[in-house]
């Protein structure tokens, strides 16, 4: 009994030795031979690999396990002590005030429709006060609005939210891991943030090259998983938030250009008026009232036909305060005047 109880002692030990040997040797080939490094994460506005340089870096920006990444508090960026594009705020809220989250990407992020809209409510409205803040954060999608309102945002008990639906927000979740002062990244073909482990992905060759040959690639413009996925993301927080109390209102950006000059942008339009339709979410469709007012004029940088400037922002607030306050007109008209 004792002599096999040895031998298979003395087996399991040979089994696990020559285990950690090939691991250790298939480690150190991948290392040498056939190493797979992370590549600087993507700039959408510029449809090129950033070369993590000023920007995105670890001094603004940090990894996040379920958003990829988050801003830093109080970054050269001009983030507040929440790590926001806005102006101070408390998150303790004073009775009587109706706070509104924003959530968006760049386009809500780096534009003033957030301000203009806080102002225009607190002009209009003497009998109370209104804060509207700003937590977009640049080349966010509609899965991270969803993760980061639960995470982070439902505890300053905001009375609405809006989503500032950009026609790119129809992607996943970016791997992205510290390396030095740079964060790089990876955008995956499917939601895999749950299964990969950022200390392995970080430090060992092979279980990177086994994760990136797998499942990491950029997304084909037909793919129905994210899609899919996006729907019940928005669905999920619609339901969260309606049993909350909380209202939830989409706008959808429209382009600094006319929608049918971008067959892309026109198929994920379509798409997204399709989901906050048939899963029953307020929304405004910002697409005919930018075509309406002559939508290069709200051009921000030549050739980014996403972002808008001050005069786009100044039409999407007064859009969403004409909605907001049942002030709209039913005539079919979609021009708005300036103030």
């Amino acid at each position: 009994m004792l002599k096999n109880k040895k031998e298979l002692f003395g087996g399991l030990v040979l089994i696990l030795s020559s285990t950690v040997f090939i691991l250790c040797s298939l480690e150190l080939f991948f290392r040498v031979f056939d190493p797979v490094k992370f590549k600087a994460f993507m700039v959408p506005s510029r449809g090129v690999w950033d070369d993590g340089g000023e920007r995105f870096n670890s001094s603004n920006f940090r990894p996040s396990r379920s958003l990829g990444y988050e801003l830093v508090q109080n970054s050269k960026l001009g983030t507040n002590s929440m790590g926001m594009f806005d102006k101070e705020r408390v998150g303790e809220k004073t009775k009587g005030v109706y706070r509104i989250i924003c959530l968006g990407d760049s386009t809500t992020a780096n534009s003033e429709y957030v301000t203009i809209l806080e102002r225009l409510l607190t002009e209009n409205n003497r009998d109370r006060g209104f804060e509207v803040w700003n937590c977009g954060v640049p080349s966010y999608a509609a899965i991270q609005y969803c993760r980061a309102l639960e995470e982070k945002w439902l505890r300053y008990e905001p009375d609405m939210v809006i989503i500032g639906f950009c026609l790119n927000d129809f992607d996943v979740t970016p791997l992205v891991v510290r390396e030095s002062n740079r964060l790089v990244g990876y955008f995956p073909n499917q939601e895999i943030r749950p299964h990969v482990n950022p200390f392995l992905l970080r430090h060992s060759a092979l279980y990177r090259s086994i994760v990136m040959r797998l499942f990491i690639s950029r997304i084909p413009e037909d793919n129905k998983d994210i899609l899919k996925l996006s729907r019940a993301y928005l669905t999920g927080v619609k339901d969260l938030l309606s049993e909350k109390g909380i209202r939830f209102l989409v706008v959808i950006f429209g382009l600094v250009d006319k929608l049918e000059n971008y067959p892309s942008w026109m198929r994920s339009h379509k798409d997204i008026k399709s989901i906050v339709k048939d899963c029953g979410i307020e929304s405004i469709d910002m697409v005919p009232v930018f075509e309406a007012n002559g939508p290069e004029g709200f051009r921000l940088l030549e050739g980014d036909e996403l972002h808008f400037n001050r005069k786009g922002s100044q039409v999407i607030a007064e859009t969403i305060y004409v909605y907001l306050t049942g002030l709209q007109e039913k005539t079919g008209d979609h021009k708005i005047g300036f103030k």
